[in-house]
């Protein structure tokens, strides 16, 4: 399940965040950043832009999950260090100026091979 919430203001699509779940597990977010964004996100540290969190019992979490962080051209790429457990829910936020897009993403009911 993947259900986009844009949470305020208008967004160009190219901010959207992309979750690909090839492995549903280990899934790859992908998000478009401006040169600017991504000077400030270096300096500042890619967890204060955007983060992968746990939401349970319809909370999100305040603390992201450890993911690891890589920037290539305009596109920031991250996913979780270890592999997440299923059957459960999670949200993508990715803050732009003081907007927070978020992506809500959930694992498979039934695990198959966590790796």
């Amino acid at each position: 399940m993947l259900t986009l919430m844009i949470a305020c203001g208008n967004k160009t699509p190219s901010a959207q965040p992309i979750v690909d779940a090839s492995n549903p597990y280990k899934p790859l977010i992908k998000i478009r950043v401006t040169a600017t964004q991504a000077q400030q996100a270096q300096k500042a540290g890619w967890e204060t832009m955007s983060g992968l969190f746990v939401i349970n019992n319809g909370k999100v979490a305040t603390t992201p999950i450890g993911c690891q962080y890589t920037f290539t051209n305009d596109t920031l790429y991250f996913n979780p260090r270890q592999p997440l457990g299923a059957n459960m829910q999670f949200a993508v936020l990715h803050i732009i100026g003081g907007d927070t897009l978020k992506i809500e993403y959930a694992t498979p009911a039934t695990p198959k091979d966590i790796s």
